[in-house]
């Protein structure tokens, strides 16, 4: 089993519930179970009773796999009350190089002009500077 981007079947495992979380509306029973699984996984550790990067109460769900990304650590934090994703963060030899903050999660009829002005309307990968 591969996500895309994955060196190993934990790694796809890891990344698989983070997609969940991050992109699909999932029951709070759903998440849960989810978090339970990652905790049998190798290379996954839970650490309760800490902060996302903004300095909110989280429980991080870190994954490192030394073999096949020596050096690197993804964690994502969750909402100690309902599980939902606050951020997400990946390092490299403890230098944190790619940090995603979860501050609203809703569904909508359509986007905000300012988001349509920005990143237009086409279905592709986009960045934005600054």
């Amino acid at each position: 089993a591969r996500v895309m981007g994955s060196s190993s079947v934990e790694e796809a495992l890891f990344e698989a519930v983070k997609s969940t979380l991050t992109f699909t509306p999932t029951p709070a029973a759903t998440r849960a179970a989810a978090i339970r699984m990652l905790t049998n996984v190798p290379g996954v550790t839970v650490v309760e009773h800490t902060t996302d990067p903004d300095g909110r109460a989280a429980t991080e769900v870190r994954f490192v796999d030394e073999e096949h990304r020596p050096g690197m650590t993804n964690s994502m934090f969750l909402d100690p009350t309902d599980t939902q994703l606050l951020a997400e963060l990946q390092t490299q030899d403890g230098a944190a190089y790619y940090t995603c903050r979860y501050v609203e999660r809703r569904i909508v009829a359509s986007l905000p002009e300012d988001i349509v002005r920005t990143l237009g309307t086409e279905r592709t990968p986009k960045s934005i500077d600054g």
